[in-house]
This record gives structure tokens, C-alpha cells and sequence, in this order.
């Protein structure tokens, strides 16, 4: 057979080869069906036992969730659980049923499309992708109302192929042994690409022909880092990748020798590596890696599929046991990131251009009522002196000062109760769009450090929405205009003597170390899987060659050419120099 090779988008990271499994979730087309008044109590007793036997089934996976993935993981079940467990469903769907004549199956179709339209035609990528989860309960309650089953087991072990996957689908097939998720379409923000990352699945997503291309049973390659596929590989690639597999796997087997030394260059120049941390249960593995504190902490992922606000006391006590947890090292807890590819129930309104609308920081300034109990918490749990706050998407010096006079004015009200904290509490400015770093110095003079948000930097920078599969293929990090941009933020910080980080995605790439070092960054807050590797990478560099490359690097003019260089500059570097890991 001839062997096929297909490019998509990667979206978790890890090699896998295997034979097919191709998975179909797809519900069956079927007609609207009308039925006899005297139908109308055995229907809405259909709709009411596959409700149950629909929440019964998301328990289960969402109890798999938990034990594998943590709160954060299982609570995208939970929230369709609620929705199952919410009378005003049911209510709704029996009234289709008796005003309308309409059989189970077309009734709780035709409510579902109701709730699953505003989401589906939404400009913004991120809300069509969760109108899946919506798509998936309805399919789920569909298939108990005709007793139908999808393939949640198999024996042996597989690369799943399909057109896409719910989170639940996710879930229920990784106990099984899945080697790798390839899907046609998918975004990177989508529930199952979370989910994949979090198992340590690879993943990828885009190849829009990967499902009509495999056979049940063939042979396939999945490069989660390249985000390649290669059906029905030659025994020559076959051979190139199992070589690159081996090599990997050796490498990781040998990082763990590093974990508890510095991440210092062979001169001594020490730069800070901490983690980002999306929940509670990424802290040992961070400790294991020998992190030196928690870079950013996204507090937003306490909102995600819950249609309240947390309280005060409830944030106090989750910001107050990662300080204790991770002590003495800093924990960076960045205030709520709300809005464009942010979506929570408590803001469900929609904007015409999310990306560019109320979000960050700005939409905190304007919600007291979320901004000022969040505050208050993260100041409370503040006393062992290694809290400091971060304002993600600041693009003005306004909102600094605002900030500022809201943190004065909780100090006071906390004396006054006779709470105790840290008086001097830093206060960090993420840099995230042109504006933030065109007035970057005027921003460390009033902030305590800068972040570099790489990520939104890139997409802002660039006018590319990176989680769009139609312009994916366009966002560069290594774009000559948001590395320069990296590079003048980093000198007005240090101008003004403030800390420098860089938290987003190219932090945690091995192959940007040796410039974002060369550029004189002091911090690095990387994916706790990337601690080793880039760990391994800084304690390999000399400071004067990373300047040298830096310096090369600020000259070229297209993202092709930094890549080249630089993966050219690292092939001669392990050839020459001994390395910690070998």
C-alpha cells in the first residue's frame, strides 16, 4: 500500500505508531416524527429515563475524570450533568411533546438545537467549539432514548481516527490503551484537545482527510510535535521514526538527573525557572522538576463549566494552600482572564469581535463585584510573603492605576478587620498585545515585574487567530516582529529594574531557550512537562553564546530563517559541547 502523509495542526505533544482504529460518533439521520395524543405520556416517559441513564453514564465518566485528570478535568462533565439534572430541560422538552405531537427523539432534538444555534453561528472559534459539548450531550440522550451504544472499549492498543472527538469520548476510550488521537477538524482550545494534553495522549488535529484516508486496522505514525501523520509508512520511515522515538524516550528517561540542580549556564548566569499551573495537582510534578515557583497560575480555570462566581472565602482557601504548598518559593496568581477565548457561564454574552472586546483586565475594572473579592483573596493569602498578583491584557497605563488604588483601598478595609498580609504585594503587568509593549517601560515604572504573554502577543502582533484552523498555519512565534518586540520589552523593564518573564508557549520550546536567554530574559514559567527539557537546555548554554545568537537572530528577516538558524545553531552546539543529558 502506498504510503500517505498528512500535515495538521499539532495539539499535544509525543510520538505514536499503531494500527487504526477509526471511530465513529456520528448520531444516525433521522426525520422529524409525529405522534398520537395518546403517545404523549409513554414519550415524556422515554425522555425521562434516557435523561437518567444519560446523567448515569456522565457520573461514571466524569468519576474517570477525576481520579485521572483532577477537579479541573472532571468538572466539563459536571457541568453536563447539571444541565441533565436542570428541570427547566425536561420541562421544556415535554412541552415540545404535548404542543407540538412530536416523538422523544425529534423533542429533545429540536430543544437541544435551540440552546446549540447562538453557539454554532458565533463568529468567535472558541464558542462554536463548545457548542460541541452541547452537540454531544444531545447525541448522548439521543442514543439511550434508541438504546444504542458507541465503542467505549477495545482490546489491544490503537491510534483513534475520527472526524472528531467529544471530551467524553476522550475520557471513556483512554482507559483503554489509546496510543495517539488523530481528528479532521478540532481546534486547539476544544475540550478533547485539553483533555488529550492532560492525559499525555498525542494529538493532532486539522487533517481534514485522516478519517477517509485510514482503514480500520492500518498501520499509522502520529507526530504530535510536527502535527504529521503518515498512513501506511514505508519500512524506511517506519525505521526514521522509531530511531526518533528511541531518542526521545532515552533523553526523558535521563532529564530526571538534572531535576534538583539550578537552571544555571555553564557562566553561571541563573534564570529563574518556574511553571504555569492550570490546577492543584500539577504542584508535585512541579517539585519533582525542581521549579522554582509558580509563574503563572490561571485563577480562571475555577470558572470554567460552573454558571457562578466562587466567593471570597472559597478562592482565599485555593490561593492560600498553593502558596503554603509551594513556600518559599513565589506563586504569580494571575487575576481573572475573561472574555475572547475565554468563555464562562457568568458572562455568556456575546460580542461582535470577542478577541478585541471586554476581556482581561478591563472587564474586571468594570465587574468590582468579581474584581475586588478576588483581590481580597489573593492578598489574604498573601501572609508567607510569595504571592504576587499578575493583570493579564493590559494595554494602557489607566488600568495599572486603577489596580493600584483598588489594592490600596482592600489593604485598608483588611487592616481595619485585622487580617494580616504582606504589605508589599508585587503587582505584575502581563504584556500580551503591541500597545503593552510599545509603552513597556512606562509600565515596569509602575509595575513591580512584566510577563511576556508570547501567545497573545504572537496573535495580536501577527492580526492571526491561532486558534482558527483556516489561519493556524500562520502563527509564528518566531516571527522577526514579535521576537524584536520581546527583545524591547525586556530592555525597557530592565531599564527600569524590574523582573522580566516569559510565560507563554515559546518559553516552554527548547529551541527558543538559547534566544529568549540571549535576549536577557530572568524568568521562564514553561508547562510543567517542559521544566526538564528546558532546564536541560539553559544548563547547556554559555551566556556569551546566547547573546551571540540573540544578536544573529535580531538581524534575520523571516520566521523560516530564525527557525533555521536556530535548529542549525543547536545541531553544532550538541555536536561540540557536552551536555548534562546525553
Amino acid at each position: 500500500m502506498l504510503e500517505i502523509q498528512l500535515q495538521g495542526i499539532p495539539a499535544s505533544p509525543g510520538i505514536a505508531m499503531g494500527p487504526v482504529l477509526c471511530f465513529n460518533n456520528k448520531e444516525p439521520e433521522r426525520e422529524q416524527s409525529s405522534i398520537s395524543k395518546e403517545d404523549v405520556s409513554a414519550e415524556v416517559a422515554r425522555v425521562e429515563d434516557a435523561l437518567k441513564k444519560s446523567e448515569h453514564e456522565l457520573q461514571k465518566i466524569k468519576r474517570t475524570a477525576m481520579q485521572r485528570l483532577g477537579v479541573a478535568g472532571s468538572m466539563i462533565f459536571e457541568a453536563q450533568v447539571m444541565m441533565l439534572l436542570d428541570p427547566s430541560l425536561l420541562h421544556a422538552i415535554t412541552q415540545t411533546i404535548e404542543s407540538q405531537l412530536l416523538d422523544a427523539e425529534s423533542a429533545v432534538t429540536k430543544e437541544f438545537a435551540r440552546m446549540e444555534t447562538p453557539l454554532l453561528t458565533a463568529k468567535d472559534s472558541l464558542l462554536r467549539e463548545r457548542a460541541g459539548d452541547i452537540v454531544d450531550l444531545r447525541q448522548r440522550v439521543i442514543r439511550n432514548l434508541q438504546h444504542e451504544h458507541i465503542l467505549s472499549r477495545f482490546e489491544g492498543e490503537a491510534v483513534i481516527v475520527a472526524e472528531k472527538l467529544s471530551p467524553a469520548d476522550a475520557v471513556v476510550l483512554s482507559k483503554s490503551h489509546v496510543l495517539a488521537f488523530v481528528m479532521d477538524g478540532g481546534g486547539l482550545t476544544s475540550h478533547a484537545v485539553i483533555l488529550a494534553r492532560s492525559l499525555n495522549i498525542p494529538a493532532v488535529i486539522g487533517v481534514r482527510s485522516a478519517s477517509v484516508s485510514s482503514e480500520h486496522g492500518s498501520y499509522i505514525i502520529v507526530d504530535g510535535d510536527a502535527g504529521s501523520v503518515v498512513i501506511n509508512p514505508s519500512e524506511e520511515t517506519k525505521k526514521l521514526y522509531n530511531e526518533k522515538l528511541n531518542r526521545m524516550r532515552i533523553f526523558s528517561e535521563r532529564l530526571s538527573s538534572i531535576a534538583s540542580l539550578p537552571a544555571t549556564t555553564f557562566d553561571n548566569r541563573h534564570i529563574t525557572l518556574a511553571a504555569n499551573l492550570d490546577r492543584e495537582t500539577e504542584i508535585p510534578i512541579a517539585r519533582r522538576a525542581g521549579a522554582e515557583g509558580i509563574g503563572l497560575v490561571r485563577s480562571e480555570t475555577m470558572l470554567l463549566h460552573r454558571s457562578d462566581i466562587p466567593g471570597e472565602q472559597e478562592q482565599y482557601v485555593y490561593y492560600k494552600t498553593l502558596a503554603e504548598r509551594m513556600h518559599p518559593h513565589w506563586v504569580t496568581i494571575r487575576v481573572f482572564d475573561i472574555g475572547a477565548d475565554k468563555i464562562i457561564a457568568a458572562f455568556p454574552e456575546q460580542e461582535q469581535n470577542p478577541a478585541l472586546g471586554n476581556r482581561g483586565i478591563r472587564l474586571l475594572l468594570e465587574n468590582e463585584n468579581i474584581f475586588i473579592p478576588q483581590m481580597r483573596a489573593i492578598i489574604r493569602a498573601s501572609l508567607h510573603r510569595n504571592v504576587r498578583i499578575l493583570l493579564p491584557m493590559v494595554s494602557s497605563l489607566e488600568e495599572v492605576w486603577q489596580v493600584r488604588e483598588t489594592s490600596e483601598c482592600v489593604k485598608r478595609e483588611l487592616r481595619a478587620e485585622g487580617e494580616l498580609f504582606d504589605e508589599h504585594i508585587p503587582i505584575g503587568v502581563m504584556i500580551e498585545v503591541p500597545s503593552a509593549a510599545l509603552i513597556a517601560r512606562d509600565l515596569a515604572n509602575e509595575a513591580d515585574f512584566l510577563s511576556i504573554g508570547t501567545n497573545d502577543l504572537t496573535q495580536y502582533t501577527l492580526a492571526v487567530d491561532r486558534t482558527n484552523e483556516n489561519t493556524a498555519n500562520l502563527y509564528e512565534e518566531f516571527h522577526p516582529a514579535v521576537i524584536r518586540l520581546i527583545k524591547e520589552i525586556i530592555d525597557a523593564g530592565h531599564r527600569e529594574e524590574a523582573i522580566v518573564s516569559v510565560c507563554g508557549e515559546l518559553a516552554g520550546n527548547p529551541l527558543a531557550t538559547v534566544l529568549l536567554v540571549g535576549l536577557g530574559v530572568d524568568e521562564l514559567s514553561v508547562a510543567t512537562p517542559r521544566l526538564l527539557p528546558v532546564k536541560n537546555a539553559i544548563r547547556n548554554l554559555a551566556m556569551s553564546d546566547a547573546e551571540r545568537v540573540a544578536r544573529a537572530v535580531l538581524t534575520l528577516h523571516t520566521a523560516s530563517d530564525v527557525r533555521a538558524f536556530l535548529n542549525n545553531w543547536r545541531s553544532e552546539h550538541e555536536a561540540r559541547m557536552p551536555t548534562d543529558v546525553e
